[in-house]
């Protein structure tokens, strides 16, 4: 295809005065204004060669006395493109002619600009304008220069648009400058687009930046977080990695690129946020009590962690505040003002850097921290302890027990503490060895669930039987069936059933003779509904027997058998002791206690009565309890005058003995 040479012609008509023609006085997209001295008639002829040999068309001109105007239509207006190259003058009573139009007359581009900077990865931009580039050899290139040399850029030839040319920049980066004419005289001072940051990852000590027009070279770059320079790992036009130091606390950085000569526009914010994963608690946080939580997650303080700030945001936008209390590295401790429904958000403000974290958080929301409920007494009443359990006397709150997920009307909540952590309640009389007990509170549910093992089977202790072989008392019975079929127990880890009696709720098993502790189960129809402890009755001292110097005897009763194994105290020292039977013990003693306590064990059940004494004598025998007060007086009053005189006999002789020596002394003897 040729090349389209476009020539405009100017053709004067000029009746008495000749002239080259009018100056270009004023021009925008459709309208051209020429001045002229003269009336004369002209127009314009476009050709496709510069001979001017094949016209394309030709524009009328309007002349007045002082100026001459030409008006584009739209299709005009896209042929009217690479003008002042060649002018017509038609001297009417002469000749017509070529003269070339003088740059003052040149219509220059006008209202020319580039769509978008380039980017440094190159691509496409639209260069749009009216009258774009004079004298140009080729219409689908523009020229450009840059650091010192000069550049083409291609100019699609699909639908080609003479006021609308789409450049192809190749990859580069800085600053450039487009000529839109021949003559250089029109050009645009231009760059590439500067580096934009979209994104900021912080991890293992690197800063990972994602964005665009970072080039790809890593000797032009330089990047300051800071202020500081940082060093640069690898570089593409969209990614950049930086190297930098390990970050434990929240902080802000500010983060510049310069690629060659064109900077960043602003410094990039990188906030390294708080970063809350969950949210635990101890303790109640609801509409009737501040509680504190701890939010966990990552950078969850900073240098200064008295700027702190926290807040929950709940579905319904409503914001509570939570004071700050401490924090490390991974944990933030606050205390929650109360409140009620969805947490949906959570709000961490540690200085300047906030983060607003999706998470689901709700008050209220019962938990049971007991592993086991305890039963009170073996009563039906039981307690538990743990969190958000409500308040009774709420009367727009709700408090519902459930067994098995379903509501029980007849558990009765008898009292909640007003921390909420402590439930107390009673339950029907249940067969179930055991149910699954949560709570509702305020239409929440616990979180989770505990199981009750109760014993509906007996309520107080049971008898202790005789050693000597009673039966063992099951007292207040009770069960779930009207009739109870083959009640039965088994003693320790015999498999031996001893049935038993139910009378006026009131089980009787005759578990026989024998003394100590020991585990028993209880079964209906052969169904285990008991296990639990019994102990046979403790030994009890009646009296005791003196028999000759070293043996004495105790009578009671429990005391077992001849096999019981027998443990005694007597004066504070061990003796040994032997059942002889049921109601008797024998043990030896010496002399030389005149009396002393009895301490007894039987098979590790000690004695009922404590303190038991035996008195002994000199003669062996039992104190005489009814010798005369006379004689009680006189025995020691004799023994005592005698030995008072025996005293006074030796201190008599001593001084006796005294003075001898001191006479001698005087009469010169030295000798004694």
């Amino acid at each position: 295809m040729k090349k389209i040479i476009i020539s405009i012609f100017f053709i004067f008509f000029i009746s008495k005065i000749y002239s080259y023609g009018p100056d270009l006085v004023y021009y925008n997209r459709s309208y051209i204004e020429f001045e002229t001295k003269y009336p004369q008639t002209i127009h314009y002829t476009l050709c496709e060669d510069r001979d001017c040999k094949i016209i394309k068309e030709i524009y009328p001109v309007i002349c007045s006395i002082e100026k001459c105007v030409m008006e584009l239509n739209e299709t005009q207006i896209k042929n009217f493109y690479g003008n002042n190259m060649l002018r017509l003058v038609n001297h009417y009573y002469y000749r017509e002619e070529y003269n070339f139009i003088a740059s003052s007359s040149f219509m220059y581009a006008i209202n020319y600009a580039l769509s978008e900077l380039p980017s440094t990865e190159g691509g496409k931009a639209q260069l749009t304008g009216n009258y774009l580039r004079h004298y140009v050899n080729d219409y689908y290139t523009v020229e450009g220069f840059q650091r010192g040399k000069s550049f083409n850029l291609d100019v699609d030839r699909e639908n080609f648009d003479p006021e609308n040319l789409t450049l192809n920049f190749p990859p580069g980066y800085g600053s450039f400058i487009l000529h839109l004419d021949k003559t250089y005289r029109i050009s645009m001072l231009l760059n590439y687009a500067p580096p934009c940051i979209s994104q900021c990852i912080y991890k293992d000590s690197k800063i990972t930046l994602n964005g665009f027009n970072f080039y790809n070279n890593q000797s032009l770059a330089q990047v300051y977080i800071n202020g500081e320079k940082v060093s640069i790992i690898s570089i593409d036009h969209r990614l950049l990695k930086l190297d930098y130091y390990f970050i434990d606390y929240s902080q802000r950085l500010n983060i510049k690129i310069i690629i060659g000569d064109i900077s960043s526009k602003n410094n990039y914010t990188c906030d390294i946020k708080p970063q809350p994963v969950s949210i635990t608690t101890t303790v109640s946080t609801s509409k009737y009590n501040s509680g504190i939580i701890t939010i966990s997650g990552n950078y969850m303080s900073s240098s200064q962690t008295s700027s702190t700030n926290v807040s929950l945001i709940s579905s319904e936008n409503k914001s509570y505040n939570c004071e700050y209390i401490s924090s490390t590295k991974s944990h933030i401790v606050c205390l929650l003002e109360p409140g009620e429904g969805l947490i949906n958000k959570v709000k961490i403000k540690i200085g300047d850097v906030e983060s607003l974290t999706e998470m689901n958080f709700k008050f209220g929301v019962p938990q049971f921290t007991s592993t086991n409920a305890i039963q009170i007494d073996r009563t039906n009443e039981f307690s538990l302890t743990g969190i958000n359990f409500g308040n009774i006397n709420d009367k727009n709150g709700t408090v519902k027990l459930l067994i098995d997920g379903n509501e029980n009307k007849e558990i009765i909540t008898t009292s909640i503490s007003n921390d909420e952590t402590k439930l107390s309640f009673k339950l029907p009389n249940i067969c179930e060895t055991s149910v699954k007990l949560s709570i509702e509170v305020n239409g929440a549910i616990s979180n989770n669930s505990i199981i009750i093992k109760p014993q509906p089977t007996f309520i107080s202790v049971p008898s202790r039987p005789l050693t000597n072989g009673s039966s063992l008392h099951i007292d207040k019975y009770f069960s779930c069936k009207d009739k109870i079929v083959k009640p039965s127990i088994t003693v320790d880890s015999s498999n031996n059933h001893i049935d038993c009696t139910i009378i006026s709720n009131l089980a009787s098993c005759n578990v026989g003779v024998g003394t100590g502790k020991h585990s028993f189960k209880f079964y209906e129809d052969g169904i285990e509904k008991i296990d639990s402890l019994f102990q046979y009755a403790p030994p009890t001292i009646v009296s005791h027997n003196v028999n000759g110097l070293k043996t004495i005897t105790l009578t009671g009763y429990n005391f077992g058998i001849d096999s019981s194994k027998c443990n005694l105290i007597f004066a504070n020292k061990n003796v040994t002791c032997k059942v002889i039977s049921d109601t008797t013990i024998t043990f030896n003693t010496s002399s030389q206690y005149d009396y002393g306590n009895v301490s007894l064990i039987i098979d590790s059940i000690p004695m009922s009565n404590e303190n038991y004494k035996i008195m002994l004598n000199f003669e062996n025998k039992e104190p005489d309890n009814k010798s005369s007060p006379l004689k009680k007086i006189l025995i020691p009053t004799l023994v005592g005058g005698f030995a008072l005189c025996t005293a006074a006999f030796i201190g008599y002789k001593y001084r006796e003995n005294i003075f001898k020596k001191i006479n001698k002394l005087k009469n010169g003897k030295s000798n004694v």
